[in-house]
């Protein structure tokens, strides 16, 4: 390279000083290098300045048309106007050639959305990402979605409809663009972005999601792989919770994520809202010793304030597939019969005196 073989590494962060639409990872250089994905014309011109500015740092003299970001866009201009506009629709007669793809279909629908979300970026003289979301739009997500939402993040700007857009993104996709957002020191907005994932996606996408996190290489990946869990069942509180938890237990346990799976239904046991954890026990059978067990059995393991809310709130609320009698033994049986008499009081504080000789029934105490 003329320029004095800059590392992928060098070249990120030559390409961060540019500003965030310019912006680009090591991982996406390392793609556009290998031919892995197109080049667009604001990464050609990002890496042209990038190189430009290492081979002056080292002292290597490039003729000025290798640095020129004009020349480079008149070159890339031209090589567009040697592409025959009808190339993709030729004829492929020729024997043995096979036939091209057909070109994808246009959602005017969804085009037309985007250009409802761009309106607020060119109101707000926000050009730059406007022309970026344009001319990037039929790339994957990835290539476009973590420089806008960083770009709007900074200008203090609602960035809701792009991350609903974002969290649409299959779950390896979804990663890559978490690890950008990361890559851009937006450490906030790839947190609400997780969020959002993990809140939105389709059940079966959680594990594809989580298996995804723990392949990728990087400390950002890592760190939202581990909180995955925590957040899902409730333990971590600075999320929202999502309705079919019982589904994503079994969509883990589909994709071989046992550990995983036991994780989140004891978390749900122990964390989840009492009617959350409730309805969820009840979507799993009655197993000697499943999901319906593990969860009952974690809202007696974390205490008894756990326990009375549990039993409140199934007093309160009628859900499909609960026995109230037959769980409240359940519960009341996986009691350690040293904690019966400090138990047994504080239902007895907490109004459920009914539960309370129940208990001491079932242990022989009454």
């Amino acid at each position: 390279m003329l320029s004095g073989n800059p590392s992928v590494r060098e070249l990120e962060k030559l390409t961060k000083r540019q500003g965030p639409d310019r912006q680009m990872s090591k991982s996406t250089i390392r793609d556009k290098f290998a031919g892995n994905s197109g080049l667009k014309i604001v990464q050609v011109l990002a890496l042209v300045r990038a190189c430009g500015e290492y081979a002056a740092a080292i002292g290597v003299t490039l003729p000025p048309e290798e640095y020129s970001e004009r020349t480079w866009l008149k070159r890339i201009t031209a090589l567009d106007a040697s592409i025959p506009p009808h190339a993709a629709n030729m004829s492929t007669e020729t024997k043995g050639a096979p036939p091209l793809a057909a070109a994808p279909k246009r959602n005017l629908a969804e085009e037309k959305h985007l250009e409802q979300m761009i309106t607020p970026l060119l109101n707000a003289g926000m050009t730059d990402i406007a022309k970026l979301i344009r001319e990037s739009k039929d790339e994957p997500l990835n290539e476009w979605m973590p420089a806008t939402l960083t770009a709007i993040n900074r200008a203090g700007m609602n960035d809701l409809e792009f991350q609903k857009k974002a969290a649409l993104a299959p779950p390896s996709q979804a990663v890559k663009i978490l690890v950008e957002i990361e890559a851009h020191d937006a450490e906030e907005v790839a947190t609400r972005y997780f969020r959002f994932c993990l809140l939105t996606q389709p059940p079966e996408d959680i594990p594809k999601l989580l298996v995804a996190l723990r392949r990728d290489n990087s400390e950002a990946a890592y760190y939202h792989a581990e909180q995955t869990i925590d957040l899902l069942s409730g333990k971590d509180k600075s999320m929202g919770s999502r309705l079919d938890l019982a589904k994503v237990i079994y969509s883990m346990r589909a994709a071989g994520l046992e550990r995983d799976a036991d994780r989140l239904s004891e978390g749900v046991g122990r964390y989840a809202l009492p009617t959350m954890a409730l309805s969820t026990a009840g979507s799993f059978p009655e197993d000697f010793y499943g999901d319906r067990e593990r969860i009952l059995r974690s809202v007696v393991e974390e205490g008894s304030q756990r326990l009375v809310k549990f039993i409140q709130a199934m007093n309160e609320t009628a859900v499909g597939q609960i026995n109230p009698a037959r769980v409240l033994n359940s519960l009341l049986t996986a009691i350690n019969k040293k904690m019966v008499d400090s138990i047994s009081n504080d239902l007895r504080e907490a109004g459920l005196h009914d539960e309370a000789t129940r208990l001491l029934e079932l242990k022989g105490k009454a």
